[in-house]
């Protein structure tokens, strides 16, 4: 959250605890702790279990194609967040270079970055397998990716390019589901302390005592001066607090 809005026009990274200055100014490097790394990581695990021959094990066959299938929507997403951060889609002064596609598990052998075309197609090709492997019937809580969490990817991905088509065909796919419905007015500010409501596709889980204190995202923005204190990193550009009374 706080490394996309120091990146932002409306906020940025004053240093005050040394935090989140390299991505305030993209100074990004091979030796920068950012999503490369832990996007990699993560895409060299689920490697681990695509790269499964699902007909050698014994049990559920259908339940393991399922995790597979969540495997790669989460391959697909981890590919799609990495061309967004990297990519050249809009650099100004042109250019055609993605991120590199890494398909499988390779230890330390990295390949070249491949086109923004080829990173596209090679997420679009997951998320279609990915939809293709899952069975709804083992969707049983949204903390974990589901058949239909799988088209609402590729429909976010299409809407990023502008593949319109594309991108109605999968979230007509979501809808008609009729698993997902969209939360009244009324209800929006309170659907926020629970979870799992009617309008969440696919939910990032957290326990009660996940980074509270001085991890907590409340502690990155707050004022040392303010009750309770903090590392006041993030500062907001005159012209965004203008706009408030």
């Amino acid at each position: 959250i706080i490394t996309n809005e120091v990146r932002s026009d409306n906020c940025f990274s004053n240093g005050n605890s040394g935090r989140f200055s390299t991505q305030a100014e993209f100074q990004y490097n091979n030796t920068t702790d950012y999503i490369w790394n832990n996007a990699y990581k993560l895409i060299a695990n689920l490697n681990i279990i695509i790269g499964v021959d699902i007909e050698t094990l014994s049990g559920d066959k259908n339940r393991g194609k399922h995790i597979q299938g969540q495997a790669l929507a989460l391959r697909a997403m981890a590919h799609y967040d990495l061309l967004r951060s990297f990519g050249q889609q809009h650099a100004a002064t042109g250019g055609n270079l993605g991120v590199p596609i890494v398909k499988q598990f390779k230890g330390e052998e990295f390949p070249a970055r491949n086109t923004i075309n080829e990173v596209k197609n090679a997420i679009y090709e997951d998320l279609e397998l990915a939809y293709s492997k899952m069975n709804s019937t083992y969707d049983t809580s949204k903390i974990f990716v589901s058949k239909f969490a799988a088209k609402a990817i590729e429909s976010r991905v299409a809407i990023y390019f502008e593949d319109w088509t594309r991108a109605k065909d999968a979230a007509k796919i979501v809808i008609d589901s009729e698993k997902y419905s969209i939360i009244t007015s009324g209800n929006y500010l309170s659907s926020w302390q629970s979870s799992q409501n009617a309008n969440s596709i696919f939910e990032l889980a957290f326990a009660g005592d996940d980074n509270r204190g001085s991890n907590s995202i409340q502690y990155i923005y707050r004022y040392p001066g303010d009750a309770p204190g903090g590392y006041g990193d993030v500062q907001v550009v005159a012209d965004v607090i203008s706009l408030f009374e």
